[in-house]
């Protein structure tokens, strides 16, 4: 049996991730091989990978323009950045480009 590669809880929260944040994605940590608490690192990165990133475009669209919000925008930027760059995506969707909502027709 090959040994699991385990990211604490801290480290998560250490990353920008809140307590409810990260239950919330990743569900409650559970106890690791040595003990400590936290998360499978490939279960992370299939969340982020599938969850997260693909409307992390989308949310930095929406707040785009909003003063109030303004820097949580460019922390969702870096984010989506970070995750793409430790993903090895290439040519990710650059989200400082507006994105276009399709038309709906009803």
């Amino acid at each position: 049996m090959s040994e699991l590669s385990w990211i604490t809880a801290q480290e998560l929260y250490d990353q920008g991730y809140t307590v409810n944040g990260a239950r919330q994605l990743f569900g409650e940590p559970q106890t690791g091989p040595d003990g400590a608490v936290g998360w499978e690192v490939d279960w992370i990165d299939r969340v982020e990978e599938r969850a997260l990133t693909p409307v992390l475009p989308f949310l930095i669209e929406r707040l785009r323009g909003h003063s109030e919000v303004g820097e949580a925008a460019g922390e969702l930027v870096r984010l989506y950045e970070e995750l793409n760059r430790r993903a090895g995506i290439v040519g990710a969707p650059d989200p400082s480009i507006t994105m276009k909502s399709p038309k709906m027709s009803w």
